[in-house]
């Protein structure tokens, strides 16, 4: 009598680090926005120099796609992932802290450049990370999973942020965010893993990955 092994659903909790990266993806490109009317006045910011500084970000955000893409295949998604979410984090920290240079708007502009050099394999990591651990009957619904993190993000995380900009100052939405985004970061480095590498997903769920038209041997050594 064979036995029938269930198939594990580990992948389901890759879903969520997914969207909770999505969430705070988003969450720290929002932060100026939310700030931006009580720093620039507190700074001297005219919109000139505001547009500068929300330009810089979509600038290197543009460049560095295709660099990203090469880190991505290079070194994997889950290693380029989880340090790109701990960069950006720790960048959108230092942008609390803005005010203690003597020129202010070129820190804010250099940090926003890193930031968005640092965001740019985040999407592309989401998909690479769907074909890995997901197969194609399921990528639909995840796809829209981490699609709909970008609105959510927008819908609950900036009006904390809010609340935090005027119980607070606007130091601290940059502080708070950039501090929760490093400590996901670094429980997505210990949490998430390549199917092949990951020691909870056990042959049964491999299989139905990949016979599903999943590929979860992509970029495993």
């Amino acid at each position: 009598m064979n036995t029938i092994i269930k198939r594990t659903k580990v992948r389901h909790t890759i879903l969520i680090f997914l969207f909770l990266a999505t969430v705070f993806n988003y969450a720290d490109r929002a932060t100026l926005s939310v700030v931006a009317p009580i720093m620039s006045k507190e700074l001297g910011f005219d919109p000139e120099a505001m547009g500068l500084a929300f330009s810089s970000f979509g600038i290197a955000y543009v460049i560095m796609q295709l660099p990203g893409g090469w880190l991505l295949d290079r070194y994997g998604s889950r290693l380029v992932y989880g340090c790109a979410l701990i960069g950006w984090s720790l960048v959108t920290m230092f942008q609390g802290t803005i005010y203690l240079y003597g020129s202010p708007l070129i820190v804010l502009a250099i940090l926003r450049l890193l930031m968005g050099a640092i965001e740019a394999p985040a999407f592309p990591a989401n998909s690479r990370l769907s074909v890995q651990w997901f197969p194609n009957n399921e990528r639909g619904f995840v796809t829209s999973v981490y699609q709909a993190a970008q609105y959510i993000s927008l819908g609950i995380i900036t009006p904390l942020m809010t609340i935090i900009l005027h119980n607070l100052s606007w130091h601290f939405v940059f502080y708070y965010i950039g501090a929760i985004g490093v400590m996901l970061g670094i429980f997505w480095l210990m949490k998430v893993k390549d199917p092949m590498h990951h020691p909870k997903v056990n042959q049964a769920e491999i299989d139905y990955i990949r016979s599903g038209g999943g590929e979860p041997s992509l970029g495993c050594k």
